[in-house]
C-alpha cells in the first residue's frame, strides 16, 4: 500500500483513514513537523495521490 511507503519517507507522519460520502476509501498521511500531507484515494485496484506542503511525501518533489 502506498501509505506505508509514504510513512517510511516521513517517520513522524500520522496516518488517518476515512470513507468519503460516496463510499471511496481515503488515506491521509500528515507530517505535522514538515507541514505536509499526502492523500491516497482508492479507485478500483489503483490509488490516486494528491499532496501538498513544502515537502513531497510521495514521488518527486512538487
Amino acid at each position: 500500500m502506498p501509505v506505508f511507503l509514504a510513512q517510511l519517507a516521513a517517520p513522524g507522519a500520522q496516518l488517518v483513514r476515512a470513507t468519503a460520502s460516496n463510499g471511496a476509501q481515503l488515506r491521509y498521511v500528515f507530517d505535522p513537523v514538515r507541514e505536509s500531507f499526502a492523500e491516497f484515494t482508492a479507485e478500483g485496484d489503483t490509488w490516486t495521490v494528491r499532496q501538498g506542503g513544502p515537502v513531497a511525501l510521495w514521488g518527486s518533489p512538487q
